[in-house]
């Protein structure tokens, strides 16, 4: 309890070094938004600027709230201590910010930095009090004198969680008020703790008045406050603005390079699929032009060899065994030339609707595999897509045979007892039947099934590496499309989309509107 002199203050003066409490905390939080989004180069601007107007704002109210008291008789300040405690301010602010900034606001570095700048702010309001020049002496009662501390690094504490975690702007408005009240009644608790005894002969001269015009000093402080407050919030607002157009462009530039690198992605896959289709052009046209000419003397070989074969018949010349080789040989070249003519020739659909999973169950049971694959069936699509049947029968021919020959192939390192299945599947889909064949064969690596449907490439010892491409071109005259996925040692599962009519029709009206916007 104070025992000395009791001091009075000016209503007026106490009202505007709450003003400038709150708006100094205002400017503060805008600020420390820009702290915490600036770069590497801002950092230091916006550290220095935050600091000046939070240590600078709780000086000034410091200031002009001890304007506002008066105890009867002359009051000065020493300009040195008074410098000394803005200067403490400004860099206990600046510091408890940076301890804050470093360590991205968390618990521990806001409690930390609250303590400092709390002990920093209470050290800056007793070094002010320090500085009063007038004929008593201050003391101060230990239990406000403590309660003003506390509340001093409490108000610093909750000041710098608000600054680093609020972004709405009615945010800020409340966070300002709230602080700005904590730094008012962390200076008026200290004031009231404070004890002033008048000195000898100090009554003598109560009436006697300052020698510092209370009123003028206060405004001409509270103006300045409020320039440099505006100016930092202007700052602050128009590098928000300049940062928000910034982002702006570049998000926009980053859409633009998304679209390049799309245009650039189909750019290519449109140049890669010219070159293949060149490609394919020039294969087709030699495997036309070699199929013809082959097969005149290839039919010619076959019609002397059956002669030969006649004639010899009962004679035991022992040329059996030979004709034989030539009979077998003759006919694969008739298969190879058969290949490339039904490569390179064009080819016309002969739709007609079908019952996919009933159509594929038949095929199935009529074609013959080795007695070691197993077959399994789920064939769960009902639907009725339109589908030339001997074109996909010659599809799902050539994949189940391709998946048994993997599997029966003699350099397959298998595991003892390895089931060797192939699971054929069918399930609708809202635009058509989706069919997978799966097989538990020794799959494929990836430089091999990246060149899966290359013309002419082939990784078996027989055959001219026709069969994937064939199937490819089959399944997209239907307008489908076909996938594989291959792991080794663990099998290749190869998914068939096929359109139902629907599908067909959206895609037929699509192809026209782009004739149409071509």
């Amino acid at each position: 309890m104070n025992h000395g002199m009791h001091g009075t203050h000016d209503p007026l003066l106490v009202g505007l070094s709450l003003i400038i409490a709150v708006m100094a905390s205002y400017t503060a939080l805008t600020i420390a938004g820009r702290l915490r989004t600036a770069d590497r180069r801002g950092r230091p601007f916006w550290l220095a600027a935050a600091a000046v107007a939070l240590g600078g704002g709780i000086w000034s109210m410091h200031f002009v709230a001890m304007l506002a008291f008066s105890l009867g008789m002359a009051i000065d300040y020493q300009v040195g201590a008074t410098v000394a405690s803005l200067v403490a301010a400004i860099l206990v602010a600046g510091t408890a910010l940076y301890i804050v900034g470093r360590s991205n606001a968390s618990w521990k570095s806001i409690l930390i930095a609250g303590t400092f700048a709390g002990l920093g702010v209470a050290t800056m309001h007793y070094l002010g009090m320090a500085a009063m020049e007038m004929d008593a002496t201050i003391s101060y009662d230990p239990t406000l004198f403590g309660a003003s501390i506390v509340i001093a690094v409490v108000a610093a504490t909750a000041a710098l969680w608000l600054a680093f975690n609020l972004e709405a702007a009615w945010h800020k408005v409340a966070a300002a008020f709230v602080m700005g009240a904590a730094i008012g009644g962390m200076h008026y608790t200290g004031m009231a703790a404070t004890i002033f005894t008048p000195t000898a002969g100090a009554m003598t001269a109560m009436t006697g008045a300052s020698s510092i015009s209370s009123y003028g000093l206060a405004f001409g402080i509270t103006a300045a406050s409020i320039a440099i407050f505006g100016l930092g919030i202007a700052a602050a607002l128009v590098d928000r603005r300049f940062t928000a157009q910034l982002e702006r462009e570049l998000v926009e530039r980053r859409k633009i390079e998304v679209e390049l690198r799309e245009v650039n992605k189909n750019l290519h896959a449109a140049m890669e699929k010219l070159s293949t289709t060149e490609r394919l052009a020039t294969i087709g046209q030699i495997a036309a032009t070699v199929g013809h000419e082959l097969r005149n003397p290839l039919a010619s070989i076959r019609n002397s060899m059956e002669m030969v074969r006649q004639q010899t018949t009962g004679k035991a010349l022992n040329v059996e065994r030979a004709l034989d080789r030539i009979d077998r040989n003759t006919e694969r070249c008739a298969s190879i030339i058969s290949d490339l003519l039904n490569f390179a020739r064009k080819k016309d659909l002969d739709r007609e609707p079908t019952a996919i999973a009933a159509w594929l169950a038949e095929t199935l049971d009529e074609h013959m595999l080795p007695e070691r694959i197993q077959l399994e069936r789920d064939l769960r699509a009902s639907d009725e897509i339109p589908v030339d049947r001997q074109k996909l029968r010659q599809i799902v021919v050539n994949l189940v045979d391709n998946a048994a020959q993997a599997m029966m192939d003699p350099q397959w390192d298998a595991v003892e007892d390895q089931a060797r299945r192939i699971t054929v599947r069918t399930e609708s889909a809202d635009d058509g039947v989706r069919l997978s064949i799966t097989d538990t064969g020794p799959g494929m690596a990836p430089d091999v099934l990246s060149r899966i449907f290359e013309p002419l490439f082939t990784t078996k010892t027989s055959g001219i590496g026709l069969g994937m491409p064939i199937v490819q071109q089959l399944v997209e005259m239907h307008q489908g499309t076909i996938t594989v996925d291959s792991t080794v040692g663990q099998g290749t599962t190869i998914r068939i989309w096929l359109p139902n009519e629907q599908a067909l029709a959206l895609k037929s009206a699509e192809a026209q509107q782009q004739g149409i916007a071509a």
